[in-house]
């Protein structure tokens, strides 16, 4: 299967937690580099492992026995949206910096960070606490909102950016590197 969501060791073992055990499933080999798992089984369906996957926020897409798909890349996501998420958080750190409008200019900027930086963050977060898995998604999403639980909204908001654009380059050297 291409599942184009997996491309590091934090997706594979939220998959390998979820469908290593199934009765059925006898072994798993990751290609996190073409993004590709193979499922070795003796079942008669391979469709309690499809719903397992998407349960998991991700989409398995069946390969050809040449294994051809592959190697299409899909199309990059945009980056204007961590470009704005940057923007704020900085207008977030000036605006604490300069008292101006404190708490609410600043709280309102870092808010606005996290609905364009990191919702993805959260969602990976949640379906990994949801699954039995402290991982990174999860403990930033903690880290953040902690952050904003104690007021220290320019902190959230960096901390976020930062975040998301790390994620952002780790998927780039990877697509590069294929």
């Amino acid at each position: 299967y291409r599942i184009e969501a997996m491309d590091c060791p934090t997706e594979e073992t939220l998959i390998r937690n979820k469908i290593g055990g199934m009765a059925g499933v006898a072994a798993l080999d990751f290609n996190l580099m073409q993004r590709v798992l193979t499922v070795h089984h003796t079942l008669d369906s391979l469709d309690p492992v499809v719903k397992a996957i998407d349960s998991l926020g991700m989409k398995a897409e069946p390969l050809s026995d040449s294994g051809a798909k592959a190697a299409i890349a899909e199309p990059g996501k945009p980056w204007w949206p961590l470009a704005a998420a940057g923007a704020l958080a900085v207008g977030a750190e000036v605006a604490e910096w300069f008292q101006i409008a404190t708490p609410y200019l600043p709280a309102a900027l870092a808010l606005a960070t996290v609905l364009f930086a990191g919702l993805g963050v959260y969602r990976k977060g949640w379906i990994a606490v949801r699954n039995g898995n402290l991982n990174i998604n999860a403990l930033m999403s903690i880290a953040v909102t902690g952050a904003m639980l104690i007021g220290q909204w320019p902190e959230a908001a960096m901390v976020m950016v930062l975040f998301a654009l790390a994620e952002r380059i780790e998927a780039a050297s990877l697509d590069r590197a294929r």
